[in-house]
C-alpha cells in the first residue's frame, strides 16, 4: 500500500519526531492520543490499577523527556487529568492511594519512581485536576 503525503504534512511529521527525541511533548485530549511507548503505557497502567471506566477520567496534558544516568536510560513523564463531577473525589482518591508503592506492569520499562504532584485542585464545576510525575526506566 502506498500512501501520499503532502510537503507540509512531511515536515511537520519530520519536525514532531525530531521533537519527540529532544524536548518535552504537550498533547491536549478528551479521547486518545498519541503518545510515547513508555508514556501511553505508564498511562494504561495507571487508569487500570484504579479500575475507573476510561470515560471518568480526561487527559488534559502528558509530557515526556528523556533522563540518563550513568547507568540508566530512560524518561520523567509529567501527567496531568482533570476528573469531572460526580464522583470526582472518589475517583481520584483511587487513583492516588498507594500510588508511589504500587509496582507496574510496563513492558520493556520500570517504573522507578511515581507520585502524585501537590494536592488535586478543584474548580468550581465540582471537578478536580490531578498532577502526576514518574520515572521510567529500560529494562
Amino acid at each position: 500500500m502506498t500512501v501520499a503525503i503532502d510537503g507540509a504534512l512531511w515536515s511537520f511529521l519530520t519536525i514532531a519526531r525530531a521533537m519527540a527525541r529532544s524536548i518535552s511533548l504537550s498533547f491536549w485530549s478528551t479521547a486518545g492520543v498519541f503518545v510515547l511507548a513508555k508514556a501511553s503505557g505508564l498511562l494504561r497502567a495507571i487508569l487500570n490499577r484504579a479500575a475507573v471506566p476510561r470515560d471518568r477520567i480526561l487527559l488534559t496534558e502528558i509530557r515526556s523527556v528523556d533522563w540518563q544516568s550513568l547507568t540508566f536510560v530512560g524518561e520523567r513523564h509529567e501527567i496531568e487529568f482533570r476528573i469531572p463531577p460526580p464522583g470526582a473525589r472518589e475517583i481520584c482518591r483511587r487513583l492516588t492511594t498507594g500510588l508511589s508503592e504500587a509496582e507496574f506492569d510496563i513492558r520493556g520499562n520500570v517504573v522507578v519512581d511515581v507520585a502524585v504532584t501537590g494536592e488535586p485542585e478543584a474548580f468550581e464545576d465540582g471537578s478536580l485536576k490531578l498532577q502526576i510525575e514518574a520515572l521510567t526506566i529500560a529494562e
